[in-house]
């Protein structure tokens, strides 16, 4: 017997951080997100530098935003060091959810 189902009416809520953007100022980057609509609060987040795995961003309990994330990382790097920056956050099933878009920023003093 073959069984068929009906398409699905969409892909359902993403699990990529939306809206995110990233700014450089001297000294620091500036990273700001939308967390994604997972049902449940997302306290963890994975940063990707240059195409690899940098720092994995934890909001403790009673500490995890809502809605708008912002963040600020430290750097040392040189002056004119670029960065491709993307981040994703880690679901309540504890698989990593998709990418965010990828953003591009130069580093200043």
């Amino acid at each position: 017997m073959d069984v068929t189902t009906p398409p699905a009416s969409g892909d359902g809520p993403g699990t990529a951080p939306a809206d995110f953007t990233a700014a450089a100022s001297p000294g620091t980057v500036t990273l700001a997100w939308t967390a994604p609509a997972t049902g449940r609060e997302t306290a963890e987040y994975e940063l990707y530098v240059n195409g690899r795995p940098t720092t994995v961003i934890q909001f403790g309990a009673g500490a995890v935003p809502s809605g708008r994330v912002e963040h600020r990382l430290t750097v040392a790097e040189p002056t004119g060091t670029a960065w491709a920056v993307k981040l994703r956050a880690r679901l309540p099933d504890g698989n990593w959810g998709s990418f965010s878009a990828e953003r591009r920023i130069t580093l200043v003093a």
